[in-house]
């Protein structure tokens, strides 16, 4: 069994607008007050514990007219919040604030509260809402989270759990693939020469964006203009986020239509991003397309790889197997290999590595590192593919991977012998 999600666009009447708005304000308001009440108490005692927002509705009678689901859910969003920061994952929980950009509210299905009615989607509270179902909804569901975006839009999210579809046999490609993130002019590098053809939303949008915001800079504040624009900003600024989401969705599901084994690299996409290429790496959404592929990989049941981030794609030459340190030089963009005069693209090489990386991997079944970032004793990465082979499979064996490279297998390396 496995969760998914359905987004929907929804169409609510006027008073269905202003419950919607004020339970997603109550759900903020209950969350900073249980936040502010553990703050106290931490302060007074020493510890502190998540209150049920059922007290607060003595004192504040107007949270009764909202879904107390909603409330409870924000009442576990911040134990959520505290054990991820106890576990180190994120920072200490913060008031939420009416002026971020997502607005939203969760609540649970109990007793088939909701369901799918005559066409509409039936809500605690809200009764049937205009929905626009322009897909299928499969599985049971398990709850549904109204959201709202800056240009005014609401949506719903609905959480179903189904079982994982089976695969047929037909359906095996037999093909691998290493995706190699650039920084030099295209979106990814494709170990298959395939090019991604990169629409580039957001560099075709700087000029008009540049003309609107110096528009908008020009509008008095508060004024009828000033909202206006305002409005028209978010909305350009969602449009250019919905292509971004759109050629991510239908790229993935290409990739994972297409290939039985993906690997990526398992790029620090935070730290590259500190490293000059902020611009590039966000606005492209490098991380959320990796996230995708994931997830329908696992939906198709391929195999998906992450290489170790320690893993030298950029330097191993994937003809003769030899390690060139020059590339550690990111300006160093062609080169030639010093072993078997090959020229190399530091992107293509890197794509052609990883996915060399997920072809052993999938057929010696690595286990995750435990040791050092290669995962045996040698406390560095020196070995062109190092890597921890299962338990007991010490004997020495050979494999052939599609590119007619023969990789020879032992513990606790695996050494390049040559093509």
């Amino acid at each position: 069994m496995g969760f998914r999600a359905y987004k929907y666009r929804i169409y609510p009447t006027t008073q269905q607008l202003e419950l919607i708005d004020k339970t997603i304000g109550s759900s903020r308001f209950v969350y900073n007050m249980l936040l502010s009440d553990c703050k106290k108490q931490y302060e007074e005692t020493g510890h502190s514990v998540v209150k049920s927002p059922a007290y607060l509705k003595t004192e504040y009678e107007w949270l009764k007219e909202v879904d107390s689901l909603a409330l409870c859910n924000a009442q576990m969003n911040l134990k959520t919040a505290y054990n991820k920061f106890f576990k180190k994952e994120t920072n200490f929980p913060v008031f939420h604030s009416k002026k971020n950009s997502r607005q939203s509210y969760t609540t649970n299905n109990v007793n088939n509260s909701i369901r799918i009615e005559n066409g509409k989607l039936k809500l605690p509270k809200l009764g049937l809402v205009k929905t626009v179902f322009h897909r299928y909804c499969y599985g049971k569901i398990k709850s549904a989270t109204i959201s709202k975006t800056k240009s005014g839009k609401y949506y719903v999210s609905i959480l179903t759990e189904q079982s994982r579809p089976k695969i047929i046999e037909s359906e095996m490609t037999g093909k691998t693939l290493g995706v190699d993130m650039s920084f030099h002019g295209d979106f990814a590098v494709y170990s298959d020469g395939k090019i991604t053809n990169f629409p580039n939303y957001y560099l075709k949008a700087q000029r008009e964006l540049a003309r609107l915001n110096r528009k908008f800079a020009r509008t008095k504040p508060d004024s009828k203009n000033h909202y206006k624009l305002k409005l028209r900003i978010a909305r350009y600024y969602e449009k250019l986020s919905n292509q971004l989401k759109d050629w991510h969705e239908k790229e993935s599901l290409r990739i994972a239509k297409e290939f039985d084994v993906i690997t990526f690299e398992d790029i620090n996409l935070k730290i590259m991003a500190q490293m000059g290429h902020g611009k590039k790496v966000f606005n492209n959404g490098f991380g959320r397309f990796r996230g995708l592929v994931e997830r329908k990989s696992n939906e198709h049941l391929r195999e998906f790889i992450k290489a170790n981030k320690w893993f030298p794609s950029s330097q191993i030459c994937n003809v003769c197997g030899f390690r060139n340190p020059i590339t550690k030089n990111l300006q160093v963009l062609n080169y030639d290999c010093p072993k078997c005069g090959t020229r190399h693209n530091r992107d293509i090489n890197a794509s052609k590595n990883l996915r060399l990386y997920g072809e052993i991997v999938s057929v010696t079944e690595v286990l995750t590192p435990k040791k050092s970032a290669c995962g045996w004793d040698c406390k560095t990465c020196k070995k062109e593919f190092c890597s921890l082979i299962q338990a007991g499979s010490c004997e020495t064996s050979k494999i052939v991977t599609s590119n007619n490279l023969v990789i020879q297998v032992t513990s606790p390396c695996l050494q390049v012998e040559g093509s």
